[in-house]
């Protein structure tokens, strides 16, 4: 039997710290697991707030991209951006290259203009190029710049709180993206409406017919997609003499500088047009380092920025110098730079296709005046008047003419022709109708006969219209022979004013048989009016709407000379984008 001892036998004594320890185990652990469950709920805040950003930033760049024109883009910044950057108030302001004043919109008030120069946080923004707070620091609001692809301020962004935010990279990062995106819509704005302006600038050039029409043109719109101001455009007068042109928003006092020039005159423009040079000047510091001790008026009316732009003719020639400017530096990126020389490129074609429709029209008009009319004298019973007016569309020149022949007593034929085709060509067909049909009335070819006689004589190269009329004062008739051209409108005394009915009739170059005769009455105090297609024809104008206009014209003025009558119908039916040629006899008796 085993025996125990005294010590194995007694019980243990707790220790009274170890249940104090266990608790404030237990307690640190309850800690860091609330700690845990505390950083968890921040986690998923901040991951549920990051990703509400993440969509409203989306929505952003959606709208963005589907907006149209700056106003639409202003538009989507100032009410998506705000829930973007959970911004109280945020507004947008542009500054348009080269210009003084930001145009400025959102936070619910009205569009306004702020002076770039204004000493506020948007202007500074702009003129800086760099973000800046708003208040003691950046935590209650911020203007952050909106830049292009070279890096110029395109305008600011003005984002405010109601309460001071986190100044964490989170933000700051958020901000960027939002300056990038509005950044990104603006300058495709900008490219857009620059593509914009360059189409419509074409257009308006494509139809101009004059020199003085294209220089209007150059000067209303060559600048629009620049945003420039003051345009001018230099050109050789006569002898070394320049001429400047502008517009009357130049002030008298500048452009009394610019009178008398000469092409050695040094200043820009003239310097452009002289050595075909493109001058470009960042500000006057530059002006006055590239052309020291001159002169700078136009510096002193406020221009900073400053291009004259050479044009040139088709042998590569300056012909005109373009001039223009900005009253606040405009950096000229390369896109501007392929601006100016687009701009350029449309001037050049223009000047130069108005040039040599000026010359050709010039032409046509002399050769038209030296074969109006072969009769050297009117019967006596007879009061005629004549006009020839080419009208010019672009290059278009027509071949109308008329002519008057003489015949034995007192009868008169009255031709008036216009051949299909333009320019010269026109000009030299006509000569050689209006040469044979005078030839075959002089050798008395029976009037039925004449238009087949042209076309044996001739062949089909050519394509017209002609109508003869023998007026034979003393039967009191007239004999008309038409080959598809307009009839003529016979004015009788006291009574309304008729077209003349004839047999329908083939061209001229396809006649192939005698011709059908009408013979009208045309008493003393009657008048005759025989006329081209131009007088009375307009584009999107039914035809007989312009006969109409014809009657009613002469009707006005009836009890007028012929020559009053002939001024009257050419002023009653202008526009004609075709020449006219207009022959009014009045019976005498």
């Amino acid at each position: 039997m085993s025996s125990t001892g005294p010590d194995d036998a007694a019980p243990r004594s707790a220790d009274p710290a170890e249940p104090d320890a266990a608790r404030a185990e237990l307690d640190a652990a309850r800690a860091e697991l609330e700690a845990a469950r505390a950083e968890l709920r921040l986690f998923r805040g901040r991951s549920e707030q990051a990703l509400r950003r993440a969509e409203a930033l989306a929505r952003l760049a959606g709208a963005l991209s589907s907006a149209r024109g700056r106003d639409a883009i202003v538009e989507v910044v100032t009410t998506v951006a705000p829930a973007v950057v959970d911004a109280t108030t945020l507004r947008v302001a542009i500054a348009l290259p080269g210009r003084t004043v930001l145009d400025v919109a959102g936070a619910g008030a009205s569009p306004e203009r702020l002076p770039v120069d204004a000493d506020v946080p948007l202007a500074r923004a702009v003129r800086d190029n760099a973000a800046l707070p708003l208040g003691d620091s950046r935590a209650t609001g911020v203007c952050l710049p909106l830049r292009d692809g070279d890096g110029g301020a395109l305008g600011v962004l003005e984002v405010r709180w109601a309460d001071p935010v986190a100044d964490d990279e989170a933000l700051h990062s958020l901000l960027d993206a939002v300056a990038a995106l509005c950044s990104q819509a603006l300058q495709r704005a900008e490219l857009t409406g620059s593509a914009q302006a360059m189409a419509g600038f074409a257009a308006r050039l494509s139809i101009t017919r004059s020199t003085t029409e294209a220089i209007e043109v150059i000067l209303d719109a060559a600048t629009t997609a620049f945003g420039a101001e003051l345009p001018g455009l230099a050109m050789r007068d006569e002898g070394r003499r320049v001429r400047l042109w502008y517009h009357d928003d130049v002030p008298g006092e500048l452009a009394a500088t610019f009178r008398d020039l000469t092409v050695d005159d040094p200043r820009p423009i003239v310097r452009a047009l002289h050595h075909g040079e493109r001058i470009v000047l960042r500000d006057r510091a530059d002006f006055a380092a590239r052309f020291p001790g001159l002169p700078d008026p136009v510096g002193r009316h406020g221009m900073v920025t400053t291009v004259a732009l050479p044009l040139f003719g088709a042998e590569r020639r300056p012909i005109a110098a373009l001039g223009f400017g900005w009253r606040r530096e405009r950096p000229l990126r390369d896109s501007d730079l392929a601006l100016l020389d687009t701009v350029a490129d449309l001037c050049e074609q223009t000047l130069e296709r108005v040039r040599l429709a000026a010359a050709e029209h010039n032409l046509v008009t002399r050769l038209a005046g030296r074969l109006r009319s072969s009769s050297l004298t009117t019967p006596r019973s007879l009061e005629v008047a004549t006009r020839y007016r080419p009208a010019m569309s672009g290059l278009h020149l027509g071949g109308d003419w008329y002519d008057l022949v003489r015949q034995d007593g007192d009868r008169l034929a009255v031709v008036v022709g216009d051949v299909v085709g333009h320019q010269v060509e026109a000009a030299a067909d006509m000569a050689q109708l209006r040469t044979v049909l005078n030839t075959l009335i002089r050798m008395g070819v029976p009037l039925e006969e004449v238009f087949l006689r042209l076309t044996e004589l001739l062949g089909v190269g050519f394509l017209g219209t002609c109508l003869v009329v023998v007026v034979d004062p003393a039967a009191r008739v007239a004999h008309v022979a038409r080959a598809g051209h307009p009839h003529p409108v016979v004015l009788p005394a006291g009574r309304p004013p008729h077209t003349v009915q004839t047999a329908n009739a083939m061209p001229l170059g396809m006649v192939d048989r005698p011709m059908t005769i009408t013979t009208v009455a045309f008493r003393p105090g009657d008048v005759l009016v025989a006329y081209t297609d131009g007088l009375v024809e307009r584009r999107g104008q039914p035809y007989d709407e312009g006969v109409a206009a014809l009657h009613r014209s002469l009707t006005a003025v009836r009890d007028e000379p012929v020559e009053a009558i002939a001024d009257a119908l050419l002023r009653d039916l202008a526009g004609s984008e075709d020449d006219q040629a207009l022959v009014v006899l009045r019976h005498l008796g």
